[in-house]
């Protein structure tokens, strides 16, 4: 999901290939209408850090109408029952997502079981527009909903 800040984009996957050993394949990039040219360039960013974990990733931005909830959530929850269908583990990075992209998503994760939701908490957000390895790692928080606080 894209957000207000381009790093918490990045560093929210780079969280979960270090601390849960979780390198997806592909990524469907939330993004909201508009917003084509920071879609496109998030992309090229999660591309070539995947690349540096050893993966030939698959990204797929994904317009979606953040003011409405209910196609957004829609959309998001058919991605996540595709890719489940193909018996593929899925996971939910909600960190940069915005509050209306990130209910909508969590209601469909909920809904088609997910394997993983991630958040990366950061103690002090002077720091959050950094690149991952450059924030202290004693403020930096990897939590899996589904596993964590769901189960």
């Amino acid at each position: 999901m894209t957000g207000v800040s381009k790093w918490a984009v990045v560093n929210g996957i780079w969280a979960a290939a270090r601390r849960k050993q979780f390198v997806p394949d592909k990524v469907y990039l939330v993004n909201r209408i508009g917003n084509k040219d920071e879609g496109e360039l998030l992309s090229k960013w999660i591309e070539t850090y995947l690349r540096s974990q050893g993966k030939n990733p698959e990204i797929e931005v994904v317009e979606v109408d953040e003011s409405n909830f209910v196609s957004t959530g829609k959309r998001i929850a058919k991605l996540i029952e595709t890719e489940k269908a193909k018996g593929n583990e899925v996971a939910l990075e909600t960190t940069p997502g915005r509050k209306a992209i990130v209910s909508a998503a969590l209601i469909a994760s909920r809904e088609s079981k997910v394997n993983h939701v991630f958040y990366l908490y950061i103690e002090d957000t002077y720091m959050a527009d950094k690149p991952y390895p450059m924030i202290p790692f004693q403020i930096l928080h990897l939590v899996d909903l589904e596993r964590m606080a769901w189960k």
